[in-house]
């Protein structure tokens, strides 16, 4: 005996499937674009002080007491978290501008675009 689920669910899936095929190069980006994403995250590090090299006292460590060292480390988890929301604006805002069609890429093929955009998908 067969089981067999609601429509909405077989639907929502099948759309689900469309859409990741849509954004997979935002997925799983290609050796190109990890290279970008790696200078982009190095860049935002250096700006923030995360990537200079920090000279470590023993007993300067060894006086802070706990509020201090755990106000450092919540200020250092600011930063961190402060980086990866740009890059996820960044690879936010590229793919908003590949499917608008303000591509600056020179590999982007805007004839591939408008095919893709007057096809009818069966879902």
């Amino acid at each position: 005996m067969g089981v067999s689920y609601a429509a909405p669910a077989y639907y929502a899936d099948r759309l689900c499937e469309r859409a990741r095929c849509y954004i997979r190069e935002f997925l799983v980006p290609s050796e190109e674009a990890r290279k970008d994403i790696d200078d982009l995250r190095k860049r935002e590090e250096r700006n923030r002080g995360l990537l200079t090299p920090k000279k470590y006292d023993k007993e300067v460590e060894k006086n802070k007491t706990r509020a201090e060292r755990t106000k450092e480390r919540e200020e250092l988890n600011k930063k961190k978290e402060a980086v990866e929301e740009a890059l996820k604006k960044h690879v936010f805002d590229k793919a908003v501008a590949t499917f608008s069609g303000n591509v600056t890429d020179r590999d982007y093929d805007p004839q591939s675009r408008n095919q893709l955009l007057k096809t009818m998908y069966w879902m």
